[in-house]
């Protein structure tokens, strides 16, 4: 829990609620309670995007795959879609972080290596960055992309300033989960009456045939 916005309060107190949600749960313990001080250089990839960069919650899912690519997608799809890489971070740390850049990199049959425009970011900000040069999965094969931000200190929590998705460029299969359903999703309230839709969404870039569907 960041508690930079008490920053010089002479007097703070933390209090503690829980709520069981009327499901008569037994009870909450809190032990080993750890306040300290946040380091000076600390930046966070907090979201990676494949369409754009949105700042607030509400923007996160213009379409289902802004914040994650497809495991599995055709060629011809592909190599018609057009990928700009950018990334939402904080800075986490107590001193302004100049020169922060994301770098995209991108290892397989096609690859890319860029960074966006440096910028500085004040301490408990957030921001975004852009990667200027569009990007395309257009050849057959198995990729992985790299987010990562940095600036010009060494950071704190070096783990979470980089996240790494992979994708694989088939003949004619496309796959959110790669053929391995790992969650479920439940909609409804009791005694509400309650209309939802649910399902995947799979992008056509260019006419295409579909020769087969799945469903797990």
């Amino acid at each position: 829990v960041d508690l930079v916005a008490f920053n010089n309060m002479p007097s703070v107190m933390l209090r503690f609620r829980y709520d069981d949600f009327t499901t008569y749960a037994y009870g909450v313990a809190i032990d080993d309670i750890l306040i300290d001080l946040p380091p000076v250089n600390d930046l966070n990839l907090s979201g990676k995007f494949y369409y754009k960069a949105p700042l607030t919650g509400t923007d996160y899912m213009i379409d289902s795959s802004s914040m994650n690519y497809y495991t599995r997608i055709p060629v011809l799809q592909a190599a018609n879609d057009t990928v700009n890489f950018s990334a939402k971070f904080r800075n986490n740390g107590t001193a302004t972080q100049p020169n922060t850049k994301l770098t995209v990199t991108v290892t397989g049959p096609v690859p890319f290596n860029q960074s966006s425009t440096p910028l500085s970011i004040n301490s408990a900000a957030e921001d975004s960055a852009t990667i200027g040069s569009n990007y395309a999965y257009s050849s057959m094969g198995a990729y992985a992309t790299k987010f990562s931000i940095s600036s010009d200190s060494v950071d704190f929590i070096i783990a979470d300033n980089s996240k790494t998705d992979s994708v694989t460029v088939t003949d004619s299969v496309y796959a959110w989960d790669n053929g391995a359903g790992s969650s479920g999703y439940y909609t409804g309230v009791a005694g509400v009456t309650f209309y939802s839709s649910v399902g995947n969404l799979f992008k056509i870039n260019t006419p295409d045939v579909a020769t087969s569907i799945s469903i797990y």
